[in-house]
């Protein structure tokens, strides 16, 4: 349930070294954290931010990740819809570190963002709006990639995953889902 029995949707979830489970919670803009017997332990958001493109803020949550290595306290949260602030690092106490760049533009925007995912230094973010996977390094724009489809299709990366050698797997939807 979300705050004050309201509704919740969650969006993205991890679990930490600790066994707690994160959840982006999209209906209350807040990133919640329960323990393994499912009881609230903490979490962040909504954050008084004075627009939903403001840095920091939480509106439209689709997805989290949490990072590992030496940033293990960090968590990336992805929002979707048309956004500058769509992919955001925060500590794991809610205080804002940074905001990912789309292809390295400052005043870019990431277009219909489902899912982050996170292995080592590397960041990818599927941007299914756009037909793109764009991938960071130590939260720096690294390099994108689209797949060419059939005519009349569109690829569509739904979501990511690292495999243990290092290569990963990318889920696409649309009318040529794989």
């Amino acid at each position: 349930r979300g705050r004050g029995d309201g509704p919740a949707r969650c969006g993205g979830r991890d679990v930490d070294g600790d066994r707690r489970i994160w959840i982006a919670d999209r209906a209350a803009s807040r990133v919640r954290v329960f323990n393994l017997c499912g009881r609230e332990v903490g979490g962040f958001g909504p954050v008084a931010a004075s627009g939903p493109e403001e840095r920091g803020a939480l509106g439209g949550l689709v997805d989290l990740c949490l990072l590992d290595g030496p940033d293990e306290d960090h968590v990336l949260v992805t929002r979707g819809g048309e956004r500058r602030h769509a992919a955001q690092v925060f500590r794991t106490d809610g205080h804002w570190i940074a905001s990912l760049r789309p292809r390295g533009e400052p005043e870019g925007t990431f277009r219909g963002l489902r899912r982050g995912a996170c292995a080592g230094r590397l960041t990818w973010l599927c941007e299914a709006g756009a037909g793109r996977v764009q991938v960071f390094r130590d939260h720096e724009f690294h390099f994108l990639f689209e797949v060419p489809v059939r005519a009349g299709g569109r690829f569509e990366p739904t979501a990511a995953a690292p495999l243990e050698d290092g290569r990963w797997v990318v889920a696409t939807g649309g009318r040529e889902s794989s």
